[in-house]
């Protein structure tokens, strides 16, 4: 992205609060990847995060930034469940981005180590991922509070095309 500085997050960014005010359970949902909801809890083991006062991590049991981060992490590392894949693939144009994807998230781990394709053939195995969905062009823009019938709060994670 041109002309923006990115930080990486630091100890205390992970601990901090995921929502003001916290909230001991939220939900994430996507547009761009159907039926994509995810429920966030705070991590009871303790994300091995500690602050400066050096407490634990689990914020008093609210979700943390590092909680929601986790909840992405796996939901987009995650395989494509069957189902979903035969009632998407029927799309045209789902079904190229996810091919176009995935072979591009192969061709990417080939190159990463030439002469060892363990990586490879492990994502080779693995099949499709959530995150083939998005494609190259979708990049994350934000997230927008909502709630639903139940009042529990919801994120939703606002991708846009790039470019557009």
């Amino acid at each position: 992205m041109s002309g923006s500085h990115l930080t990486p997050l630091n100890h205390d960014d992970n601990w901090a609060y995921a929502t003001t005010p916290p909230l001991k359970h939220l939900r994430i949902f996507s547009d761009a990847i159907s039926d994509s909801c995810i429920d966030v809890f705070p991590d009871r083991r303790g994300s091995g995060i500690v602050n400066k006062s050096g407490s634990s991590s689990d914020a008093q049991g609210y979700v943390t930034v590092a909680d929601v981060l986790k909840a992405l992490a796996r939901m987009f590392s995650s395989q494509v469940d069957l189902q979903k894949f035969v009632r998407d693939a029927a799309d045209p144009e789902i079904d190229g981005r996810l091919s176009r994807a995935s072979r591009r998230r192969y061709s990417m781990l080939k190159a990463r180590q030439p002469g060892d394709e363990t990586d490879y053939n492990a994502a080779k195995a693995k099949g499709l991922l959530m995150v083939d969905y998005l494609g190259s062009k979708h990049i994350f823009a934000g997230f927008t509070c909502s709630r639903d019938d139940a009042m529990v709060p919801w994120l939703v994670l606002e991708t846009k095309r790039d470019g557009k």
